[in-house]
C-alpha cells in the first residue's frame, strides 16, 4: 500500500484545512501499520529496555496486538465500552480487522466518522492509561 501524505503549516483562521495530516492521526496510521511505538517495536529497532511486557497487564509481550487487543485489561475496556454502547460484538485478534470492523453498513458517512472516533479514542485511551 502507497500512502501519499501532505504536511503542511496551518494557520489560524483554519486549524485543520483539508491535506493537513494532525498527530492522532499518524499515530492511527502507525498502529494500523504496525509501527506503533510499543515495547517489542522499540526492541526491533534496538532500543533497550528493563522489560517488554505489557505494562498494563504484566503477562505477556508487549506488541500492538496484545496491547490494544488482546491484554486482559484492553479487553476488558472494549467489552465494558461496547456494551455501555449496546452492541453485541466478536472481537478481532487483528488491529487492522478490528478497526475496519467498524464500519456501520447501514450508516451514513457521518455516523462512520463517530463509530470510527469512538475506535480510535478507546485506542488512544489505552495508549494514554498504559503511559
Amino acid at each position: 500500500m502507497i500512502c501519499h501524505i501532505k504536511i503542511r503549516e496551518t494557520n489560524v483562521k483554519n486549524p485543520n484545512p483539508r491535506g493537513v495530516i494532525s498527530t492522532r492521526i499518524l499515530a492511527l496510521y502507525s498502529l494500523y501499520t504496525h509501527n506503533f511505538p510499543t515495547r517489542m517495536c522499540l526492541r526491533r529497532r534496538g532500543v533497550l529496555l528493563d522489560t517488554y511486557v505489557c505494562a498494563l497487564c504484566e503477562l505477556k509481550e508487549e506488541f500492538c496486538q496484545h496491547l490494544f487487543l488482546e491484554c486482559k485489561v484492553a479487553s476488558r475496556v472494549w467489552d465494558l465500552c461496547l456494551r455501555w454502547i449496546g452492541i453485541l460484538y466478536v472481537q478481532h485478534n487483528d488491529v487492522r480487522n478490528h478497526f475496519e470492523s467498524f464500519m456501520l453498513t447501514q450508516g451514513s458517512n457521518k455516523q462512520n466518522q463517530i463509530w470510527k472516533g469512538v475506535w480510535a479514542t478507546i485506542i488512544r485511551c489505552l495508549w494514554n492509561h498504559r503511559n
